[in-house]
């Protein structure tokens, strides 16, 4: 009996070993089985990517530099965020930064991370040093995640920094001025955003980047991807709510002039 248990016990030791060999190299097995994210409607639901979202993360694993614009319900900043957890949780010696435009923002998405570390089973649960609402330390892989508004970043070491809502960021130039010392070293950086008119750092940054003007690669999906914009009933509903101007930025990711808010 002895034997027999030993045996059970050294076969679900090497068993999870796999797992985990496989969750280091494939994000997309480790957000379906071992990331749960809170839907408004279906509860608890594990991070399963449709096929415009794995582009989306082939994209961030094969380019330093991503600039996205987002459509409502597309997923992209809870990708990027769970992305940037799954290296953290991998990588040894890895600093991320989540960038927002207000601290309210930040510390949103510290405890929307923190839920997703506690829905992870116990056995594969990082170890967490140093927790506050600004930063999360996992001893395992001497790693970080800050959470923050651009401002702190002046100085840091960052492996990754993830601006999220980048069109909304008060100045931005500025602040991307102070990042790119912190990135320099290889670092990576991936903007994601609605967009919001013209004249700012996103929208200049994105069609510089179309235009190879700088490093940035550019990903865009259309709404139509997702299965739920394929309800003709839903994009009607949406569309008077959101009104034409709304509908043109919050999903057809237009970057719209001033004068067409007047319309």
């Amino acid at each position: 009996m002895n034997n027999v248990w030993l045996d059970r016990k050294e076969k679900s030791y090497l068993e999870r070993i796999d797992i985990l060999k496989e969750c280091a190299t494939n994000f997309e097995y480790f957000g379906k089985n071992y990331i749960k994210i809170l839907h408004p409607t279906r509860g608890l639901i594990p991070l399963e990517l449709m096929d415009f979202q794995k582009r989306f993360i082939k994209s961030l694993n094969d380019n330093r530099f991503v600039i996205a614009t987002k459509f409502r319900e597309g997923g992209f900043s809870t990708n990027a965020i769970m992305w940037g957890l799954w290296k953290t949780l991998f990588t040894l010696d890895y600093n991320l930064m989540i960038g927002c435009p207000r601290d309210r923002d930040a510390t949103r998405w510290q405890e929307n991370v923190l839920e997703v570390i506690n829905w992870i089973p116990s056995w594969m649960r990082p170890k967490i040093g140093k927790c506050n609402k600004h930063h999360i330390y996992f001893e395992e892989t001497n790693s970080s995640i800050y959470f923050s508004t651009l401002e702190p970043a002046r100085g840091r070491r960052l492996d990754c920094i993830i601006i999220d809502e980048a069109a909304f960021h008060k100045k931005m130039n500025q602040s991307w001025r102070a990042l790119w010392p912190c990135l320099s070293c290889g670092g990576q950086c991936i903007a994601v955003s609605t967009t919001n008119g013209i004249g700012n750092w996103f929208q200049e940054t994105y069609h510089n980047a179309l235009e190879g003007k700088n490093n940035f690669s550019v990903f865009k999906s259309n709404y139509s991807e997702h299965p739920k914009y394929q309800n003709e009933e839903f994009c009607k509903l949406l569309r008077s709510n959101l009104g034409e101007a709304g509908w043109h930025q919050e999903v057809l990711q237009d970057f719209l002039v001033d004068g067409f808010y007047n319309k």
